[in-house]
């Protein structure tokens, strides 16, 4: 068995060469895309759902991002990561909740406004929509409408 101080050193190289290659490149990004994005960039997610995940998106992420959609799941899984991170002296706060809109796609599909209120009532902070929602005929369309109408709720 392989012990844990292993993966730790293994993890610390790759965020080393991560933030070395990031460097190289940030003037690049910042020329390119803005300062803000190329800050943003470097910000780690974390996910999954397992004791073991919530562990290590408490200890290294800025954001987390659950593989749960089920609402009572979902709600449940954020207070034990609200939890996970008390118990490891670090403000639940401090971490971007992220979740991929139409995870619940019963609710959030039949009524958008709903699930996004549903969404903010468990302190998620970025609300992703997946492409394909968009695609064929009248997908433009479709797209263009569900942000001027569902953006600025979730801005809110």
């Amino acid at each position: 068995m392989i012990e844990t101080g292993y993966y730790i050193a293994k993890e610390r190289r790759l965020l080393k060469t991560f933030n070395t290659i990031l460097k190289r490149y940030s003037k690049v990004i910042s020329t390119h895309y803005g300062t803000e994005f190329s800050n943003k960039i470097q910000e780690i997610g974390g996910g999954g759902d397992s004791d073991a995940a919530l562990k290590r998106a408490v200890r290294l992420a800025d954001g987390y991002f659950p593989v749960e959609g089920d609402f009572t799941r979902l709600s449940e899984l954020l207070a034990r990561l609200a939890r996970t991170a008390a118990e490891a002296d670090r403000d639940p706060a401090s971490i971007e909740i992220n979740v991929m809109f139409g995870a619940l796609f019963g609710a959030q599909m039949a009524d958008p406004a709903a699930g996004i209120e549903q969404l903010a009532s468990l302190g998620v902070d970025r609300i992703m929509v997946p492409a394909f929602f968009f695609a064929g005929p009248g997908g433009i369309d479709r797209l263009s409408e569900f942000g001027e109408t569902l953006i600025p709720l979730a801005n809110s």
